[in-house]
């Protein structure tokens, strides 16, 4: 199987469709999880992923106190958040 990757425009590529993608890597929105709108950007994130997708983000963020619909995973000196499937 072939991996791919998308390169996404937050406002144009992402309105509600899901991707069910394993992995968003999301280092680099570090300014913008801390200042612009970050419950918007962590539900576009978790819309895009599948359901046991993982996010990354920045060495220097966290997602604490921001969302309950990811759980932290903490391995090898690495940090990661595993998308936790909604119960109805």
């Amino acid at each position: 199987m072939i991996p791919r990757a998308l390169h996404l425009n937050l406002d144009d590529a992402w309105r509600d469709q899901p991707f069910d993608l394993p992995i968003v890597d999301a280092r680099k929105w570090g300014p913008q999880l801390r200042f612009s709108g970050p419950a918007r950007l962590i539900d576009k994130f978790y819309r895009c992923l599948n359901t046991e997708g993982y996010l990354f983000v920045g060495h220097a963020e966290s997602l604490f106190g921001l969302t309950d619909k990811f759980r932290m995973i903490h391995q090898n000196n690495g940090t990661a958040y595993q998308r936790i499937e909604a119960t109805v």
